[in-house]
């Protein structure tokens, strides 16, 4: 497998014309190693802080949320299906993805970097933390996994507050209930009030159908690997490999979303709403967060030295 040569940035080049031009070569090995302690530190703190704040937030709604109280007909053959386990647990689902595009980014930059010529090595920008050199390849690697966590964050929430604000009942509902007959005409009343004795924890989550977390996750997390796949790996010695590797995690991704069907956990709807918010996010923050991962490795060369918006 071979991977395509790094392209070169046309402002990172000027940039290092100017440095080299305005500075003498001892003061300029200083203050590029001064550069190089605050940026390697400055940006990977902001964006944390970022995902954190995106997280508590997600957290906050999983502990502290409650779905719109939606009302329902006794009688209705949507909502009144058996329950199921879930045949791809929520452990699983969140292992895949983010293990699979995790391994594969540090096994695609490896082989990358491994393809550099010496030149190309050259032409990376040296990061310290403290007295510690870091590596390119685990710049690009973290540049990737904060904005893939980024995405996960985003995605993550939209969904909860989609689930929280409409709160659809899931096929499963009625028998998660378990409503008291005994209050209300299961024959005509359109039910508002509370009727339901079974536990008020699943009956809470027996609320949260719209859309599909298991799908909007999957779509997104695939979807991510899928793009950057396309822009990150070439493979001349075959035209249908790259394709078959891509394949893989949209088959896991759509299946992830037709068990929650098949398991009456969500109706086909939610499954395509899921599947259409985790896919537009992906080519959201692929296309326009990182320029389809063109900055990638712009963000190791040398000029980048200001913040990280200099290498974009």
């Amino acid at each position: 497998m071979t991977c395509s040569e790094p392209q070169q940035g046309t402002n990172s080049r000027d940039v290092l014309t100017e440095v080299v031009v305005h500075q003498p070569a001892s003061s300029r090995s200083e203050n590029s190693k001064n550069d190089q302690e605050k940026i390697s530190l400055l940006w990977p703190v902001i964006d944390t802080l970022i995902i954190a704040v995106l997280s508590i937030t997600i957290l906050a709604l999983l502990f502290k949320g409650q779905p719109y109280h939606r009302g329902f007909y006794c009688n209705d053959e949507t909502i009144n299906k058996p329950y199921k386990d879930s045949t791809v647990k929520n452990y699983v689902a969140t292992l895949v993805g983010l293990l699979l595009p995790g391994a594969s980014f540090i096994l695609v930059e490896t082989l990358r970097f491994s393809e550099e010529t010496p030149k190309e090595r050259d032409m990376h920008q040296i990061y310290y933390v403290g007295s510690v050199k870091l590596h390119p390849v685990f710049l690009r690697f973290a540049k990737i996994v904060v904005v893939f966590l980024f995405g996960a964050a985003v995605n993550t929430l939209l969904t909860d507050v989609g689930k929280y604000s409409v709160g659809r009942l899931r096929p499963h509902f009625l028998t998660m209930c378990k409503p008291d007959t005994s209050l209300f005409n299961c024959t005509t009343e359109f039910i508002t009030s509370v009727v339901c004795t079974g536990d008020p924890a699943i009956i809470r989550e027996a609320r949260l159908s719209f859309p599909s977390g298991h799908s909007s996750f999957a779509a997104y997390t695939m979807c991510f690997l899928i793009l950057y796949i396309q822009a990150r790996v070439d493979i001349p010695q075959s035209y249908l490999l790259k394709p078959l590797l891509q394949l893989i995690p949209l088959v896991l991704g759509i299946l992830c979303g037709l068990s929650r069907i098949s398991d009456y956990k969500h109706h086909w709807s939610d499954v395509f709403a899921g599947l259409a918010l985790g896919t537009t996010i992906a080519y959201g923050v692929v296309w326009f967060h990182i320029k389809w991962f063109k900055d990638i490795e712009r963000m190791t060369q040398k000029g980048c030295k200001k913040s990280v918006k200099n290498c974009v």
